[in-house]
């Protein structure tokens, strides 16, 4: 009996132990209405996904993760719509971790990342301060649409960023109160392919001093404001090593900040009416007389725009030299060449 007592004390011992020393593993999540998504997505531990499946969800309290590796993945921003009901905001602190396909509406700020991380084709509307808030280093916020965020200080605005060596790629901000993509401080930044239009915080695009070696392609701003009054296109800092190149600043009263001395237009750039046009997905297409087309820096295709990403209404997808500014996503289609061409290609390919 006394072995017997050993025995069991020492694998009760060896099990809480082993229980202990490893951790809970990464699992797969599937959330659908009615779920409690706030629940799951803070439970879920380090290296999950988590799926978050078409529907309006109630988010009370906002969502807060703090481990590395989480990804949460919806349907589609069109569908998969998370509701903060004007609380806090969709906190995910942990590095390494990605958002993708959602939109977040009506809470304090409505997406949060922190380092090396990944916001996706997603929307964020009609929140109290930021839109979207990237804080650290290597992050990357791409083909994302944030419009109707208040702003309600001077550090807020539609996409935000304090760090270095972030992405902000193919971006829509329009109808913010704050700056439309800012951002605060850090280097090496880029912002490429981004509209921001008809913001109300005083500027389209702002890079504070005393941020360096930060680069702004192929950006199109265009009737900004300061609360009625004439606002800036572009405040940028006038680094040496900071740049604004082939892009687009128009009725925004000062379109290259001169005002605060900042840093005047690079190459390429223009100062013309984008002639903007509505389209299934939105108010921002360029018509086809706009001058911002072909007329980006290099090939759409460099950019990885070249399918499945439009600018116009046409359902043609932008194949040529990129166009200035925000591609919508689209199931869009090539333009077939003419039947001579076709024949030309091939004989050329016989020969």
């Amino acid at each position: 009996m006394k072995n017997f007592r050993s025995i069991f004390m020492t694998v009760c011992l060896i099990s809480s132990l082993i229980i202990f020393i490893m951790p809970v593993s990464s699992g797969v999540y599937h959330v659908y209405p009615g779920d409690d998504i706030k629940s799951i997505i803070e439970s879920a531990p380090a290296g999950s996904t988590i799926y978050v499946h078409a529907g309006t969800y109630s988010v009370s309290g906002g969502i807060l993760t703090t481990v590395t590796n989480i990804s949460i993945i919806g349907d589609n921003p069109y569908t998969t719509i998370l509701d903060g009901g004007g609380q806090s905001s969709i906190s995910i602190s942990g590095n390494n971790s990605m958002v993708k396909n959602l939109t977040a509406q009506n809470f304090f700020s409505g997406i949060f990342i922190t380092n090396n991380s990944l916001i996706e084709n997603c929307i964020s509307r009609n929140n109290l301060y930021s839109g979207i808030v990237g804080i650290g280093n290597n992050s990357i916020i791409k083909n994302c649409i944030a419009h109707d965020n208040q702003a309600a200080d001077a550090l807020n605005g539609g996409i935000v960023v304090a760090g270095d060596s972030n992405r902000i790629f193919n971006c829509l901000a329009y109808k913010n109160g704050g700056v439309g993509i800012y951002i605060i401080h850090g280097d090496y930044n880029s912002i490429e392919n981004c509209t921001v239009s008809n913001g109300t915080g005083g500027a389209g695009f702002a890079v504070n001093l005393p941020c360096d070696n930060t680069t702004l392609v192929n950006c199109l701003a265009s009737n900004n404001s300061l609360f009625g009054n004439p606002g800036l296109g572009f405040s940028v800092s006038d680094h040496p090593s900071n740049s604004i190149i082939y892009c687009n600043s128009w009725g925004n009263g000062d379109e290259w900040g001169a005002v605060l001395s900042g840093k005047g237009p690079g190459a390429g750039c223009i100062s013309e009416d984008p002639r903007f046009t509505s389209g299934p997905l939105g108010d921002y297409y360029l018509s086809l007389s706009s001058p911002c087309i072909d007329r980006g820096y290099l090939s759409s295709e460099y950019w990885g725009l070249q399918y499945g990403h439009v600018t116009t209404n046409t359902g043609r997808c932008d194949i040529n030299r990129v166009d200035i500014g925000f591609h919508y996503t689209c199931n869009c289609s090539v333009p077939s060449l003419p039947i001579g061409k076709l024949m030309e290609i091939l004989q050329n390919n016989n020969n």
